[in-house]
């Protein structure tokens, strides 16, 4: 959970906020509180999937290439 909320923090503190970082951010906030089942409960939501995750790896691979912190 830290790690997304740092993910997310650096991905808002982007310039401009509408920028492929931020969205991945935004998506990955969004997966990890489908996996809450209260959160399934409340907003009728499916269980995240393994294509979920793949997803949310890809958003991950992107901001840190954006970012230069990986290749």
């Amino acid at each position: 959970a830290a790690i997304n909320s740092d993910l997310k923090a650096v991905a808002m503190d982007a310039q401009p906020a509408e920028n492929l970082c931020s969205w991945c951010g935004r998506i990955v906030a969004r997966l990890h509180s489908r996996g809450k089942p209260n959160e399934q409960t409340a907003k009728g939501l499916r269980p995240p999937s393994e294509s979920d995750a793949d997803l949310s790896l890809n958003c991950l691979k992107t901001v840190l290439t954006e970012f230069g912190w990986a290749k």
